[in-house]
């Protein structure tokens, strides 16, 4: 998933995107992603298999450009600036509350998906994903972090987080997202304030 702006479509391709990700989502509720063939995609999003092929290159291709246009729209909608002494987002909720409420909006997916044997890709590339959001905003409010400590402090915040997500819809989600992030907030935050000098005075240097 890039962090460069994504080159503007044409509406058509827009419009045939959508519809492979519609189909593809949707079949993966009815049977299973094992389950999908390239010819049960575009069966259901009334395309051929050359239209297919001209923008996938196979399934998990079509999968992980449909995660991350979920991703990305969800991040666009709900992550808002941070509160630099709090962390917390401006109208007072975690940051990480987007994506309790997106695993929650899309639990049947992600439950779907978890079960199957031959999408571990799939984790991989969530977590590249949190990382990634994890970064950008970490170098907003600690500008000048060495690049090996915010690498560390991204993916250890957005391993945590996928871990938490996890175990979470393993065990049928016992508390509302709001929670889930407040806990999970409490968890990282306080340690991260309190240890980050510390991790910056390893790599030599400072974080604001």
């Amino acid at each position: 998933m890039s962090e460069y702006e994504k080159p503007k479509l044409d509406r058509r391709v827009r419009r045939t995107l959508r519809m492979l990700r519609e189909a593809l989502l949707e079949l993966i509720l009815e049977k299973g992603y094992d389950n999908i063939s390239i010819n049960d995609i575009t069966t259901r999003a009334d395309l051929s298999r050359a239209t297919f092929y001209l923008h996938f290159s196979d399934k998990d291709d079509l999968l992980l450009h449909s995660l991350e246009e979920m991703f990305d729209d969800l991040v666009n909608q709900r992550l808002q600036s941070l509160d630099p002494t709090t962390l917390m987002q401006s109208d007072g909720t975690p940051p990480s509350l987007f994506a309790f409420q997106h695993a929650a909006e899309y639990k049947d997916l992600y439950r779907a998906l978890l079960s199957e044997r031959g999408v571990a890709f799939v984790l991989h590339r969530i977590r590249l994903y949190m990382a990634q959001i994890t970064r950008r905003q970490l170098l907003n409010y600690f500008s000048h972090i060495p690049a090996g400590t915010l690498e560390f402090v991204a993916q250890y915040l957005a391993g945590s987080l996928l871990n938490m997500l996890l175990w979470w819809l393993e065990n049928e989600m016992p508390h509302p997202p709001e929670e889930m992030a407040q806990r999970y907030h409490l968890l990282t935050v306080h340690g991260l304030r309190g240890l980050l000098p510390s991790l910056v005075s390893m790599d030599g240097g400072a974080s604001d």
